[in-house]
């Protein structure tokens, strides 16, 4: 099992980070179990957070949650992955 840092998913989901197109070679040999924690996305999420980064966040939460080889940790009570659901359905803003 190998366990996800946001330094990679930064990577991996920013063309213009130095080290894209190695975590995008890695991404594409890895046989192994995935595993990321609610902060990795959290840290990942916020790093995205700039209206016109908001896509890539989006892209990461529905990459994750349909990579059958990945599993995430959740730290908090139940409530908090409704919140990742809505993340990951494209919403661009958080107001009303």
């Amino acid at each position: 099992m190998i366990l996800l840092d946001t330094g990679y998913l930064i990577a991996l989901f920013d063309a213009n980070d130095a080290l894209h197109d190695r975590a995008m070679a890695w991404s594409e040999r890895i046989d192994e179990p995935l595993l990321v924690t609610e902060h990795v996305l959290w840290e990942t999420v916020n790093y995205f957070s700039s209206p016109a980064d908001r896509s890539k966040a989006h892209a990461l939460i529905e990459h994750i949650r349909s990579e059958p080889a990945c599993e995430i940790v959740w730290q908090t009570p139940d409530y908090s992955r409704q919140d990742w659901r809505c993340i990951g359905r494209g919403r661009t803003n958080s107001g009303p």
